[in-house]
């Protein structure tokens, strides 16, 4: 008899592997479902993926490419104003590994962390897999979806509570959050020893508004872990390639961990992330 696991039982189901499975196969479909760009991969990569060479069929380094975490230490000095050096960066299969990969190596069974609600339905599966406890930060229209300081307070249990999870620019809601809130978030992580998982995936998708990393701040050194990906930037969403940056101690972690899960980001997908 088959037997499958009671936490995998209890996943609420997934709706958007049906949204992509009927976005793919039929034509006459326009999705606005799926998080993904509705441009192609740009034409400067696709002449790059032709130059990819023969040895792309090897495995990558668990913590990723030389040549890409190179890169990305100036594309996070430029871009995010994050000073970070190699051993600050793990290179993973999408943004969505990192986040499990972190919530693996940072919380033990029964341990919390807040959640952002509304917020990408990723979240919540990816901790409760690990029999951590999502508590749920209600944003509320009347905040303009923004995160309220003092409803976060209020939701911190100092005995349980070991990471806060933010998405700036957000999804689904788009709301991209002031600098002036990731200060007090980043004062109340400082304060009550919590890590920070910011979620930047849409970092390069905004308009009338600055997106800031919450880890370029001051003394957040010790407690962001900023999250990126290259699927909506670049419209590279099935190469599968995203990356973490934060405190050596943790990614060294998620580094170890990554060997157990898919080993290394897709070395192709990395050879075109250089690009």
């Amino acid at each position: 008899m088959t037997h499958i696991s009671e936490r995998e039982l209890e996943l609420p189901d997934a709706v958007i592997a049906k949204l992509l499975k009927m976005a793919s196969e039929d034509k006459n479909i326009i999705s606005l479902g799926a998080g993904e760009p509705n441009f192609d991969l740009p034409e400067p990569l696709q002449k790059a993926l032709k130059r990819i060479p023969k040895t792309c069929n090897h495995y990558a380094p668990p913590g990723g490419r030389a040549d890409l975490k190179a890169a990305l230490v100036k594309k996070l000095a430029h871009d995010n104003k994050i000073h970070a050096e190699d051993e600050n960066i793990i290179v993973t299969a999408g943004s969505q590994e990192a986040i499990l990969l972190g919530a693996m190596c940072s919380l033990d069974i029964g341990e919390q962390v807040i959640l952002p609600d509304p917020g990408f339905m990723g979240y919540l599966p990816c901790f409760e897999l690990l029999h951590a406890v999502p508590v749920s930060l209600p944003l509320l229209e009347e905040d303009k979806f923004s995160i309220n300081t003092d409803r976060l307070r209020r939701l911190i249990d100092k005995k349980r509570t070991k990471a806060i999870v933010i998405n700036t620019p957000s999804n689904p809601t788009g709301t991209v959050l002031s600098k002036k809130i990731l200060e007090d978030v980043a004062d109340i992580a400082v304060e009550n020893n919590l890590y920070i998982f910011s979620d930047e995936a849409y970092e390069h998708i905004v308009y009338d508004q600055q997106h800031v990393s919450i880890g370029s701040l001051n003394g957040m050194e010790e407690y962001a872990v900023s999250l990126f990906t290259f699927s909506k930037s670049y419209a590279m969403c099935g190469f599968r390639v995203g990356y973490a940056v934060g405190p050596n101690q943790l990614i060294d972690a998620m580094t170890r961990t990554h060997i157990y899960t898919t080993l290394s980001a897709p070395n192709p997908s990395q050879m075109l992330a250089v690009e």
